[in-house]
């Protein structure tokens, strides 16, 4: 994948079910597939749609998730919606007992933000960078043993995390950003049609 976005939220399952996956979120909305108030598709569409996504929610959730065929144990998740849909990937974090990482990159845009989170069942890690009328910084739970904690400490709050360190923290969990829409194996996608 290619930084030439302005804004994006990715969110990677440390999970190597993709068939239990699918089983969990059509679980999820099961109700609404059963009424066809949602379209689902297996056609391998470009990732590169769900950049710049519109905020707030008068808009349908569209998300699609896929997994590797070089990259096993994780199953990549992205959607229309700017804060990436967290609540339901937290809830399909907890239906599967995995672990979730959620990161948003962003480039020098007006509504600037940038967030490397992680959780599993033992810890919670929040490292969050966003500009309001001025630049703040948020940092929740103990931090993780890679992390490059001196680079919070910078004097510009925004140059204390920024896409390359997210990339970076990434790489630890064995994740290539650039080569998350490559060799994928199965993908997902699902759109709701009416609310």
């Amino acid at each position: 994948m290619k930084d030439d976005f302005n804004f994006l939220t990715l969110s990677i399952f440390l999970y190597d079910d993709f068939a239990d996956f699918y089983k969990i979120v059509r679980k999820i909305y099961d109700i609404r597939i059963k009424n066809n108030k949602f379209q689902i598709s297996k056609e391998i569409i470009d990732i590169k749609e769900y950049c710049n996504p519109k905020s707030g929610g008068s808009h349908f959730p569209k998300f699609s998730f896929w997994d590797l065929k070089e990259n096993s144990g994780k199953i990549f998740f992205i959607s229309n919606y700017e804060d990436g849909l967290i609540n339901l990937c937290r809830k399909i974090r907890l239906d599967l007992k995995c672990s979730l990482i959620m990161c948003t990159m962003s480039n020098e845009i007006s509504d600037c933000k940038r967030m490397f989170y992680y959780i599993s069942d033992l810890e919670e890690r929040l490292i969050h960078v966003y500009k309001e009328d001025k630049w703040i910084y948020y940092e929740e739970g103990t931090p993780l043993a890679f992390e490059e904690v001196k680079t919070y400490k910078k004097r510009l709050i925004k140059k204390r995390l920024d896409n390359d360190l997210i990339k970076k923290y990434l790489l630890e969990f064995g994740v290539d950003f650039s080569k998350i829409d490559e060799d994928i194996n199965n993908f997902m996608t699902m759109e709701l049609k009416e609310w």
